[in-house]
């Protein structure tokens, strides 16, 4: 799918998926920003669309970072604890 340049902002983990890590965090970091409403705490969203996004990978895709929030319009202002993150324009497999 072609996707145009975005940004998001949300909370963030380094993870691997060597030895069954990331089936472990990659949860956690779901059940954490459900109960402490990461959505909520997020500035200038577009929407509440949630994005769960594996970037910045170390070597190949055992080794990602999953940021889990939302499109927002800008990253000027990005919450003590989060992460942002432009998403630049390509082909992209979206689930």
């Amino acid at each position: 799918m072609d996707i145009q340049q975005f940004h998001v902002i949300g909370i963030s983990i380094v993870t691997t998926n060597e030895n069954g890590q990331s089936a472990q965090d990659i949860p956690a970091l779901w059940q954490r920003s459900f109960q402490k409403n990461i959505s909520a705490l997020i500035p200038n969203k577009i929407d509440d669309t949630i994005y769960s996004i594996y970037t910045d990978y170390e070597k190949d895709h055992t080794k990602p970072i999953q940021l889990y929030g939302c499109r927002v319009s800008t990253l000027d202002v990005i919450p003590e604890g989060m992460t942002g993150k432009t998403i630049n324009s390509g082909k992209y497999l979206c689930r």
